[in-house]
């Protein structure tokens, strides 16, 4: 890579791409890389301004104002859209609209994806025609979500890696855009798939109760919050999402401890307890599940503190 732009590795928890704050602004998007285990993204963008460090906020929105891109490699992942719960498969592309609430539910180990988010900037000035106004709309749509024939994702694939990361911010901006063209295209050739349908609203209700720091709740206390029985809320949470509530919930533990990791005084026994872990063995056989290391590991990895 040359002058200012590099690939960059960053270890971002939570989202499905790393927080809006990481873009600089006078870059108008970024494509990256990523597993999905809370996730590791492999980022094309500046190593200045806000991306110098790698850290996210502790908890990322719900929603953002860019519009996101993603185009599944391998693997297998689920998501809560809006009102509906999205499976991504191999070749599937999923376009998120700006101000669109989603989160990650599950993802398989082998997952891999393509994540591309373009600021609106950007959107407005290529999406000019009729054909591209579905990009200019904000808000929950459904899903948009189709998969492309095999030889569309390797071709976009080879788009996505081949943009001019080295010659300067208006030569990426343009690369960028020709991306998002290139990529609604092959979109809108794309069949539809079938409507997936709505996920139940106490089930979307729980979901975000977990997401939002309340993983410590048991599932009685859940129940009680979205109106349900426990037995209930755990055979729809199951059918309708994909994974189980005991899986879910340790992937919003382990993220908080993650987002917290880059602090100077992180203790890792301390982060555990204070994310519902009843003690750091327990804590450490799930995250080395989850992650596929010990958490002193992962810690070091980042510059944290065990």
């Amino acid at each position: 890579m040359h002058c200012a732009y590099e690939l960059l590795a960053f270890c971002v928890a939570v989202t499905p791409s790393p927080h809006s704050a990481l873009i600089p602004p006078h870059i108008d998007g970024f494509i990256v890389q990523t597993d999905l285990r809370l996730s590791r993204f492999s980022v094309m963008g500046e190593a200045t301004g806000a991306a110098g460090d790698g850290r996210i906020p502790e908890r990322a929105e719900h929603s953002r104002a860019e519009l996101e891109l993603s185009l599944t490699l391998r693997g297998r992942a689920s998501g809560l859209l809006g009102t509906q719960r999205a499976e991504l498969r191999p070749q599937s592309m999923l376009w998120v609209l700006p101000r669109q609430p989603h989160l990650i539910v599950d993802a398989s180990p082998d997952f891999l994806a393509w994540v591309l988010v373009f600021r609106r900037r950007l959107v407005r000035r290529v999406c000019t025609s009729p054909a591209g106004h579905p990009l200019t709309a904000r808000g929950d749509r459904g899903a948009m979500l189709r998969r492309l024939p095999r030889a569309e994702v390797d071709a976009l694939g080879a788009l996505y890696a081949g943009v001019p990361v080295g010659a300067g911010r208006d030569v990426f901006n343009a690369g960028l855009g020709y991306v998002l063209s290139r990529s609604w295209l092959a979109f809108e050739r794309a069949p539809q798939e079938p409507d997936p349908g709505a996920v139940h609203p106490c089930v979307r209700a729980a979901a975000w109760l977990l997401r939002d720091g309340q993983a410590g709740l048991s599932n009685e206390e859940l129940a009680s919050r979205v109106g349900l029985s426990a037995q209930r809320l755990s055979r729809l949470f199951k059918a309708q999402m994909g994974t189980n509530l005991a899986d879910f919930r340790n992937r919003q533990r382990i993220a908080h401890v993650v987002a917290h990791m880059h602090r100077g005084d992180a203790n890792l026994t301390a982060l555990a307890l204070d994310a519902g872990y009843g003690s750091y063995s327990q804590f450490h056989r799930v995250f080395k599940r989850f992650m596929g290391c010990a958490p002193a590991a992962y810690a070091r990895k980042r510059g944290g503190r065990g």
